[in-house]
């Protein structure tokens, strides 16, 4: 009797210290967007026809009647008003003259020597930046020899106006054709010359901040550092992950693009984009990124602990004038996950923490969301849990009134 009754006491102690010793796991989570703008650039030039008058300038007046040895004042002017380019120009001269000798660059004044001529265009060999102009030439001087014979005829001279972008290109003015084979398109402005100038850069970081206990990122776009996207570009810039609050915290990241239209997820698949973790590649592929819709894991970071994370973005050199002027959001949203073990009374399971991470991240589109800690699992092993314990219990007390019955 005695023997069974301290069989039963020892019994009834483990299953008290089960019930007490258990720890229930809180899963701490919380998230923040990083909305990335990029855009593509323009080569935008305008060309208007000047004259000085009096030592003022004023807008050429064309159909005049010129006489042999008049020096005309006549100033086509080209301006940029778009992104750093390369120019040159091709000159024509019209009359109808019918075999009398006519205009020709001889007649030309005022061109300045940075014009050198290859070919049939004249080829300016200083780069112009946004807001710069230059001077074709100056003037014309009529031919003093011309007589009678020229009287009533007509003269003109046409002039065509030509910019390639200065990023990434170098013509070489040694050459016959200083720009190569580069075909020049047609551009539409959609814009008034719109330049969206490089900031200057900062530091880029995603932390798990241990004071606030919340995930944080700085700046709001990760793309601020660079200046509008011109083919041919390499951006390229790093992030660094850290975790400074007292507890292990797993990091997950996922892209979201913010464009709808079918225009603009045309654009971002022709922009290249890498990613790597700690020198590991994440990714590769276009800047749309629909691989990277659904979270994956940055890797776990102890407390204190950090890791850096770089991307790189090229815009290919075939980008043609279709896209010029093109713009788009990219959103990229980082989460973490971190288990806070507190003490309870409640065998309560843990779940696959990195299941769970994943789920929330994938479906969580807020700039930043803050949970308080829940217990995971289901409640339902609890109450089996306590019935077995109490069945065993009846079980032992069974036996020990039967076995005494039998004493």
């Amino acid at each position: 009797m005695k023997k069974h009754l301290k069989t039963l006491l020892a019994g009834a102690a483990v299953a008290g210290s089960i019930l007490a010793c258990t720890a229930a796991y809180a899963r701490f989570s919380d998230s923040v967007t990083v909305t990335n703008h990029i855009s593509v650039g323009d080569i935008n030039i305008s060309l208007r026809e000047l004259e000085k008058k009096d030592g003022r300038e004023m807008k050429y007046q064309d159909r005049r009647i010129v006489l042999p040895g008049d020096e005309i004042s006549k100033i086509p002017r080209i301006t940029n008003h778009s992104e750093p380019c390369w120019v040159r120009v091709k000159i024509s001269y019209t009359d109808d003259l019918e075999g009398l000798d006519g205009l020709d660059d001889r007649n030309l004044t005022g061109m300045s020597p940075r014009w050198i001529r290859k070919g049939e265009y004249f080829y300016y060999t200083r780069k112009l930046e946004q807001g710069d102009s230059v001077d074709i030439f100056t003037g014309v001087t009529v031919p003093s020899q011309w007589d009678e014979s020229y009287q009533d005829k007509k003269l003109g001279i046409t002039i065509v106006a030509d910019a390639v972008q200065a990023a990434n290109f170098a013509p070489d003015f040694r050459a016959m054709s200083p720009w190569g084979n580069q075909k020049i398109l047609r551009c539409i402005h959609d814009t008034d010359g719109l330049v969206v100038q490089k900031k200057s850069p900062v530091d880029l970081k995603v932390e798990f901040e241990g004071n606030a206990h919340k995930l944080i990122a700085a700046p709001e776009d990760f793309f601020s550092g660079f200046s509008t996207a011109m083919p041919g570009d390499v951006f390229h810039d790093s992030v660094e992950i850290r975790n400074t609050t007292e507890h292990v915290a797993e990091i997950f990241f996922r892209t979201s693009p913010e464009c709808k239209s079918v225009k603009d997820q045309e654009f971002l698949k022709k922009l290249k984009l890498v990613i790597t973790m700690n020198d590991k590649k994440l990714y590769s592929g276009d800047l749309l990124a629909a691989s990277l819709n659904k979270a994956v894991s940055l890797g776990e970071f102890s407390s204190g602990e950090k890791g850096n994370m770089r991307f790189e973005v090229t815009v290919p050199a075939e980008l043609d004038n279709l896209y010029a002027l093109r713009a788009a959001d990219v959103k990229w949203i980082f989460s973490v996950e971190e288990d806070q073990e507190t003490a309870d009374t409640s065998p309560v399971p843990r779940r696959n923490g990195r299941k769970e991470a994943t789920e929330r991240a994938s479906g969580n589109n807020s700039s930043s969301v803050r949970t308080t800690p829940v217990k995971t699992g289901d409640e339902s092993p609890v109450i089996l849990f306590a019935l077995m314990a109490g069945m065993a219990l009846l079980t032992c007390s069974l036996t020990l009134w039967k076995g005494g019955r039998k004493n």
